[in-house]
């Protein structure tokens, strides 16, 4: 009667459809607009078994990206405002220099990105199949995706062949 159990069990979660939500927090911590990293990820899937054998998966990840803006000296190493010296002339012929220490750059703003991406997977006991977008929302979108196939050559090896196009890009 376990024997029976075990394989009932196992014949749901191969067939059973689900639902899945997550929360992932990463943080680095540093100078707010330079080196400050927060990222929170909320992924939420939801897959099904449309045919015999074969299982459909949906994921939806929304992603933020906070870096924080810049403030005070911190303005003058980020992007343009690393200048080490700037001469202006002014309206009666004089020139003057400004140093680093002496000029404070405009502000960079808030380094900030938010996006979802969107995942769809196809897969069985020996393929998977998936297309998807890195965040949507970002100036850096663009589609992913991958194909694997994974044959049994006898009961203890198996060949894997995968193709794939992975990239894990935001600009703040």
């Amino acid at each position: 009667m376990t024997q029976i159990n075990a394989l009932m069990n196992q014949v749901q979660e191969k067939t059973a459809s689900w639902a899945q939500g997550e929360v992932a927090v990463r943080s680095r911590d540093g100078e707010n607009g330079l080196s400050n990293l927060t990222e929170v990820k909320a992924p939420l899937t939801i897959s099904g078994v449309p045919a015999d054998n074969a299982r459909l998966s949906l994921t939806v990840t929304p992603i933020s990206l906070d870096a924080g803006s810049s403030s005070g000296s911190a303005k003058n190493r980020f992007g343009t405002g690393a200048t080490t010296s700037t001469t202006t002339t002014g309206s009666d012929g004089t020139s003057s220099t400004i140093n680093s220490g002496d000029y404070v750059a405009d502000s960079s703003g808030v380094q900030k990105a938010t996006g979802t991406e969107v995942n769809l997977a196809l897969s069985s006991d020996n393929y998977k199949v998936d297309v998807g977008s890195t965040p949507l929302g970002t100036d850096m979108a663009s589609w992913v995706g991958g194909i694997e196939w994974s044959p049994r050559l006898s009961n203890f090896s198996q060949l894997t062949f995968r193709t794939e196009r992975r990239q894990h890009a935001i600009c703040l």
